[in-house]
């Protein structure tokens, strides 16, 4: 076991390639002696595990279905569930299935010696880990990042009940901070960002011509289409440029559509998704990171785009929008430049204004880099999320 004895972490699947910065925390934590048990609510498509397979070989995946209830049932016949709440039957039933999944994993953890879970997202994972403390007596956390706390889910417990009875909620911005602690003012909200390591980041070399990069799934918050807009406004004023958007996703045959309408099919690449490695050597010949961020119409937003962190530990300078968490990851004018979401123009002139100074361009992405790592670097995130994991108090129950 590790230092840090007790303390498990709770995922809905894990590791996943989207989640990249998930991935990181729990290698960086063992990178600081720490080794917790990994469990999973379910298996995660094994093509999302790119790079993953030391993570894998940790995890240990709840049975679904009859083998979940008859584990429950071993485990109630046995004295190893809470009586009544197991005679009850209560944990029965498809709307269940998080009170299954505590009954199974309860046991587990009291006979390892776990007196808390750390969770990623107010979902499954984070409400099997509620029952877990109303049965077990198990403490939790949660780790919000952004749609997950802001959409109204109405499975129990409800969001504000999640919250307050977490022992703490990790915010991943002071942004979401802010949010958090309006939404849940019963709730203690910590913030510690995402965080990468450094020491094995690719440094980026001035590409001719020069090279734009995108990189995140292919949905309305990333902003694609303004990119693409001020793309052609770029072609237009006759600069010399190659664009590559990395990811995939549902907008991709409108991503595509506007690409060819507009002209830049020998311009603008939708390059599909890639594994960690080439979007590292992508970041390495890229002159100009942009990402020109926007809320979505449902009201979804993309907080801290991890993506940022990694173009800055790289030293690029970055484009993006004064929106959200962006404005602590970039320093308008210093690391590079923010503009109002949804403005392609001001994007084309952002750009345009770095391509046209290499110099500047070098200097800003270098003090990106130092500020990244100054506010991003695990060796300053791992030990403040040890820190709080450490305190392991569980709360009296309501």
């Amino acid at each position: 076991m590790s230092r840090q004895a007790g303390f498990a972490y709770l995922f809905k699947k894990f590791p996943v390639f989207a989640q990249t910065f998930i991935a990181r925390e729990v290698e960086g934590m063992e990178r600081h002696g720490c080794r917790p048990d990994i469990y999973a609510l379910q298996p995660a498509p094994t093509a999302e595990q790119e790079g993953f397979a030391a993570l894998r070989r940790r995890v240990r995946v709840l049975p679904g279905g009859a083998p979940l209830a008859a584990g429950v049932v071993a485990a109630g016949l046995g004295g190893r569930l809470p009586a009544a709440a197991f005679l009850s039957g209560a944990w029965l039933g498809g709307r269940n299935r998080r009170r299954r999944e505590a009954f199974w994993l309860g046991p587990r953890l009291r006979a390892a010696g776990t007196k808390h879970v750390h969770t990623h997202f107010a979902g499954p994972a984070a409400r099997t880990a509620w029952w877990l403390r109303q049965n077990f007596g198990i403490s939790y956390s949660i780790t919000a990042h952004a749609n997950d706390f802001l959409s109204d889910a109405d499975d129990h417990p409800g969001m504000e009940r999640l919250f307050t009875d977490a022992s703490f909620v990790v915010a991943v911005s002071d942004y979401s901070r802010r949010l958090l602690a309006e939404r849940f003012p019963r709730a203690r909200i910590v913030r510690v960002y995402n965080g990468m390591r450094f020491d094995n980041a690719p440094v980026a070399s001035l590409a001719a011509p020069p090279r734009l990069v995108a990189v995140g799934r292919l949905v309305e918050k990333k902003g694609y289409p303004v990119l693409i807009e001020a793309c052609a406004l770029l072609k237009r004023d006759g600069v010399g440029f190659r664009c590559e958007i990395i990811g995939d996703g549902p907008l991709e045959p409108e991503l595509r559509r506007q690409i060819a309408s507009l002209g830049l099919d020998g311009e603008v690449e939708l390059a599909g998704p890639r594994t960690q490695p080439e979007i590292r050597r992508s970041l390495s010949a890229a002159s100009v990171f942009v990402l020109p961020c926007v809320e979505e119409k449902s009201g979804g937003m993309d907080i801290l785009p991890t993506v940022i962190t990694e173009a800055m530990a790289a030293g690029l300078p970055v484009v993006s929008t004064r929106f959200a968490g962006i404005p602590e990851m970039v320093i308008d004018g210093k690391t590079g430049f923010l503009v109002s979401p949804g403005d392609p123009q001001a994007v084309a002139s952002a750009v345009r204004a770095l391509l046209a100074n290499p110099g500047e361009a070098r200097a800003m992405g270098a003090a990106g880099r130092r500020h990244a790592e100054s506010i991003f670097s695990e060796n300053v995130t791992v030990p403040q999320l040890l820190a709080l994991l450490g305190e392991n108090r569980p709360q009296a129950l309501a």
